[in-house]
């Protein structure tokens, strides 16, 4: 059974002079330290982290967001900027008292965590990247996708229409294989919530991002969450003992090992 501190509760907080944004939240023991999740491109904050607020609200006081753009964020009234999503986040940790957070970041969320103790390293008491990168655009491939980014923004200005639809055919194919049709239409309906527009100009910004000339700098190393096989839905992995705040992942259907591009060791999250 649950506790009612581990029960998973919604609602919109409002961030003063940047918007309203949707935040899950589970209270925690009494005294537990706090765990930020940060989604990625064209999901949300239930969508990426659903399955895990409960388990880990029986030890941690967890928050998750949606982002700016995306399902019920921040509006988007200009480009999406990484940037600007981290400065959310801090702002968000300030208008519920957070005075330390653990910065748990899947896929572009990664990226959002590694700004965050770039902008904002006062407020965090560990960093944990969950598949992601210093730097996305390191293989061929990847940067055949980001040349491929500016023509899909160009197709959006010539034709206004694209702007209506959601981006629930994208992020379908990130998601991969769904077996349960009932599991499939709800995360269908979760993604058609983002703008095939944010997730393109999202996409821009995941490709223009690079941490390598600083990174390393983080005290005391990072806790990196290798991609495995598996569907893009956020899990948990919880089963193993490890130190306290020591959280990892599988789940990114990207080739295994991408994560491992941002280098460095444990950092047991500080609570």
């Amino acid at each position: 059974m649950l506790g009612e501190a581990d029960r998973p509760l919604t609602r919109l907080v409002e961030l003063p002079g940047r918007g309203t944004t949707r935040v899950w939240e589970c209270g925690g023991q009494p005294g537990a330290g706090t765990l930020m999740l940060i989604h990625g491109v064209a999901g949300t904050a239930e969508l990426n982290w659903g399955k895990v607020l409960a388990p880990l609200g029986r030890h941690f006081r967890v928050v998750a967001a949606d982002l700016r753009g995306h399902g019920d964020g921040i509006s988007l009234r200009s480009r999406f900027r990484l940037e600007d999503c981290a400065d959310d986040v801090a702002a968000l940790a300030g208008v519920l008292n957070i005075r330390s957070f653990a910065a748990v970041g899947y896929s572009m969320g990664g990226m959002v965590a590694q700004l965050l103790y770039r902008r904002h390293a006062s407020l965090l008491s560990g960093l944990v990247l969950c598949s992601t990168a210093a730097n996305a655009c390191g293989s061929p491939a990847e940067q055949m996708a980001a040349l491929a980014v500016p023509a899909m923004a160009a197709a959006l200005r010539w034709n206004p229409m694209l702007h209506l639809m959601g981006a629930d055919f994208f992020g379908m194919a990130l998601l991969g294989r769904v077996d349960d049709p009932a599991t499939a239409r709800w995360a269908r309906a979760q993604l058609s919530r983002t703008s095939l527009a944010t997730t393109i100009s999202a996409m821009h910004a995941v490709c223009g991002f690079t941490s390598d000339s600083w990174i390393s700098q983080v005290a005391g190393g990072l806790l990196v969450g290798r991609a495995g096989p598996g569907r893009h839905t956020a899990q948990a992995s919880l089963k193993r003992r490890r130190p306290p705040g020591i959280l990892t992942r599988r789940g990114h259907r990207q080739r295994p090992g991408t994560a491992g591009r941002v280098r460095g060791g444990a950092w047991p999250v500080r609570m």
